[in-house]
């Protein structure tokens, strides 16, 4: 399947090209399956609770380290990670970037290249 992002202008085409890409190649319960585990997770809660805390932007590494926090993700493949990443700075952009606007669209867009760089390394 076509995980390619060379095109890709901005965050949100990422994410949806990789979001596509994955339910396309996995289907629709597996992609559901994991944004299940990133909605509920606490460790993703108390990543974003600490960033609007602290008022620090997270950054491409921080959201890609806690994601390997989670044991559902473990040893997960790279496709698995990234879309579960890109679902963390989703969240993490919606409700608390939007309120405190720590980073620019084009920082966003920066993590998101960064960890599906990452990703990439492990794809199965």
């Amino acid at each position: 399947m076509n995980y390619d992002i060379s095109d890709c202008g901005s965050s949100y085409e990422i994410m949806a090209r990789v979001f596509t890409a994955y339910a396309y190649e996995f289907g629709e319960r597996k992609f559901n399956e994991v944004c299940s585990k990133i909605e509920s997770s606490k460790k993703v809660a108390s990543l974003l609770e600490a960033s609007m805390i602290q008022r620090k932007p997270v950054g491409g590494l921080g959201f890609l380290s806690r994601v390997n926090e989670i044991p559902y993700f473990f040893f997960s493949r790279g496709q698995t990670q990234l879309v579960a990443t890109l679902l963390v700075i989703r969240m993490w952009d919606r409700q608390v970037n939007a309120r405190l606007n720590l980073c620019s669209a084009n920082e966003i867009y920066a993590d998101c290249r960064y960890v599906y760089h990452e990703s990439m390394r492990t794809f199965g």
